[in-house]
């Protein structure tokens, strides 16, 4: 049997919804600047040229320095445009992949490789040690000592001393 296969893909374009929102690509970016700047230009100079050919009017007694200082004191009207956001859709291109399966009747043949387990294992082991026996050691004011082992029975054992 052998088995082909290709998965599914969804591409989602959002370019386009992007740039009517004011999001744009860097290269979007650079081509606006670009376009803008040039335009801004030319009109810049237009209106230096403008203001040149009134001034020049000006010494035949016309009031060009006034109508250019008030052509530059006024402020653009501004114009609030509202809009519903996005205008497009998105682009959605979608391969829905394949599955392809082909075998041939008849028998059966499987490969199987036994491989061989290893194993290192250590029992576990214990020490046990007693490091000084019990015992009871008692001194006179004469001197002498009396030492009694404890015996190994239990807990709260005690020596009875009978002199």
């Amino acid at each position: 049997m052998q088995i082909d296969t290709q998965i599914s893909r969804v591409k989602i374009d959002q370019t386009q919804c992007f740039a009517e929102s004011g999001l744009r690509t860097s290269l979007e970016i650079a081509r606006v600047f670009y376009q803008n700047s040039v335009r801004m230009g030319i009109e810049a100079i237009s209106t230096i040229v403008a203001e040149g050919r009134q001034m020049l009017d000006a010494r035949r007694g016309s009031t060009a320095i006034q109508n250019i200082s008030f052509a530059r004191s006024a402020s653009p009207q501004k114009q609030l445009v509202t809009t519903s956001m996005p205008q497009s859709r998105p682009k959605i291109d979608w391969d829905p992949g394949y599955v392809n399966i082909n075998w041939e009747m008849g028998g059966v043949d499987i490969r199987w490789n036994v491989g061989r387990m290893e194993a290192e294992y250590e029992p576990a082991s214990m020490n046990i040690f007693l490091r000084q026996k019990p015992s009871i050691e008692i001194t006179v004011e004469d001197g002498i000592v009396l030492d009694f082992p404890l015996p190994r029975t239990g807990v709260g054992d005690s020596v009875d001393v009978v002199r």
